[in-house]
């Protein structure tokens, strides 16, 4: 059997081979769809960010295995996070946030999307990120509150700038952004 490159090259994906073949059910690859769109989403809030602030961000990527991120003013990381929503079998919904363990240390931006998972719904900035694996967040959780909620994204650039300066003020000080 060859490489999963191989197949990406040759017919764009291993899910467009199948499709070929007629081995394909939407079902099947819905994860991958909403996957890539979570990945297109994330990659077009960066492009936005660096749109509206082209002065103060700059998209980075370390090497081709690592994500892309943004820096501020050519120093401060800013990781980007994406919490896709998911509707429970009792009606409810919640978001599940992925973080990036290496990640972690940034400051960071929590996007939240809409329940179609299409559109953004809220997003929170953070000095860092204390959890390392999947959790799950529901409308007003607790925990959004040890971030700074923003109503729109034209107040990043001014909330990441009090943030930055706040941390400048001392390592054992507490930063307040608020």
């Amino acid at each position: 059997m060859a490489a999963p490159a191989t197949y990406a090259h040759r017919f764009g994906s291993l899910q467009s081979a199948y499709e070929l073949i007629g081995h394909c059910r939407p079902e099947q690859f819905g994860y991958l769809d909403s996957r890539a769109r979570k990945h297109a989403l994330r990659d077009d809030l960066l492009k936005q960010i660096v749109a509206m602030f082209p002065e103060y961000f700059s998209i980075v990527r370390q090497s081709g295995r690592f994500r892309a991120m943004l820096r501020f003013r050519n120093s401060l990381m800013l990781s980007i996070l994406i919490g896709t929503w998911k509707k429970s079998p009792k009606g409810t919904g919640s978001w599940r946030v992925d973080p990036v363990a290496g990640e972690c240390k940034f400051v960071t931006l929590l996007a939240r999307l809409d329940p179609s998972n299409m559109t953004f719904f809220d997003y929170h900035l953070f000095q860092r990120i204390d959890k390392t694996k999947q959790f799950w967040l529901i409308q007003n959780n607790w925990w959004l509150d040890r971030g700074v909620h923003l109503d729109d994204l034209a107040n990043l650039r001014t909330t990441v700038d009090r943030l930055y300066q706040a941390m400048k003020v001392g390592p054992n000080e507490p930063a307040s952004v608020t």
